[in-house]
């Protein structure tokens, strides 16, 4: 299909960008006005409604309106969060644009020009492959409840007292309207809730995207760094070992930053992420020992939605950390002891800030990785034991 080709293979991300610009996050003022009214509909559709109009006196009602709260909420947050520091993803994505062009500027076959292509090429294909599923999913999420309340409605004989009971796409009231028995009332609903739940679907596709892509870019700049060393070895020049290795430095001191830069955009974003996994574990768990029912299959999803996120997070900020450590390697195993004494200095201060731990954080206070989704596992089921006696 030529919508998964790869049109730039030279270009930063550019799918990833185009999603930001249909957004509004990136262009002009009024583009950026398309972005606040997607935020605004969502709120106003579901999370507003969500928060101050409460639920039917039913706890597992309840505790599945909240688990649904919660996801909504954090996408809205997560995005939020990623407008707010649009002009730091800028900064960020001039570094990247200046690490790539001088990547591609010599050769298209050099080993790191190849690499950083297939990376490229990946980072591409998972972002509209990703774009495609979400999309195909929200069809498919708005679709059921809506065909089964119009047979309901269409099969309901007028001459019985009991009125059918219509399938809501999750727990919520809709302000003043009865969206459970007045079929005009939830037909309104229904419209507001499926454009409001495709949004959704976008501004998660757009978030789990934009962390994958700045994830991959960095790990794969580590990469290249690490490759150049390796060639840098064949060198024999003096003045060219030192312009090669000064080069080489400039673009470790540029990696770094991207990192930084993304993780002062995403630093509370991913401390939600982790806090919001926890609590949709205890929701899940705590619906599915009271009551397994047909409403059971949207905690079910929510669970599968968050824990995919979470653990996808986890695998990319411990790959970033490893390619980090791997130029520490590189570095370590350039034959340094034949180099001159100029070589030699250089080296050290590249092996030493390569020594110092990289990667994403919650909030500045853990590293994500996977000794951290550890860690959420142990810490949700200890939760959910006080919340199962509470219950």
């Amino acid at each position: 299909m030529a919508f998964f080709d790869t049109d730039d293979i030279t270009a930063v991300m550019p799918f990833t960008l185009w999603m930001l610009k249909i957004l509004g996050v990136r262009g002009s003022r009024s583009d950026f006005r398309r972005y606040q009214f997607v935020v605004f509909w969502i709120c106003f559709v579901t999370v507003g409604p969500k928060t101050f109009l409460g639920y039917r006196d039913d706890v597992d009602l309840i505790i599945r309106g909240v688990a649904e709260w919660i996801l909504e909420s954090i996408i809205v947050i997560k995005v939020v969060i990623i407008g707010w520091n649009r002009n730091e993803f800028e900064q960020m994505l001039v570094l990247m644009r200046t690490w790539f062009k001088k990547t591609f500027a010599s050769s298209y076959i050099s080993d790191e020009a190849t690499l950083l292509a297939e990376c490229n090429r990946a980072i591409d294909l998972f972002a509209k492959g990703y774009f495609t599923y979400c999309m195909i999913m929200v069809s498919l999420f708005n679709a059921g409840p809506m065909i089964q309340s119009t047979l309901l409605y269409l099969n309901y004989d007028q001459n019985n007292s009991s009125r059918p009971e219509f399938k809501t796409h999750m727990e919520q009231e809709f302000y003043w309207l009865d969206i459970r028995t007045n079929f005009v009332h939830y037909t309104i609903y229904s419209v507001c809730a499926m454009v409001s739940y495709l949004l959704s679907s976008y501004l998660c596709a757009v978030e789990a995207v934009y962390v994958y892509s700045c994830c991959k870019c960095c790990s794969h700049m580590f990469d290249v760094i690490a490759i150049r060393l390796k060639s840098m070895a064949s060198t024999k020049s003096t003045d060219q070992l030192s312009g090669e290795l000064a080069d080489i430095i400039k673009m470790h001191v540029d990696t770094f930053r991207c990192v930084q830069h993304l993780n002062d955009i995403c630093l509370f974003a991913f401390a939600i992420q982790i806090f919001s996994c926890v609590l949709i574990w205890c929701s899940m768990a705590a619906y599915l020992t009271r009551n397994v029912d047909a409403n059971a299959v949207n905690i079910v999803v929510l669970f599968v939605v968050i824990t995919a996120e979470t653990c996808g997070l986890c695998f990319l900020g411990t790959q970033l950390a490893y390619k980090s450590i791997n130029v520490q390697n590189s570095v370590y195993d350039y034959p340094w002891y034949d180099a001159p004494i100029a070589i030699r200095r250089s080296l050290l201060r590249m092996l030493q800030r390569a020594q110092k731990r990289t990667g994403i954080t919650a909030a500045g206070f853990c590293f994500v990785d996977f000794e951290r989704f550890g860690s959420l596992v142990q810490t949700s089921y200890s939760i959910f034991i006080v919340l199962k006696d509470t219950l």
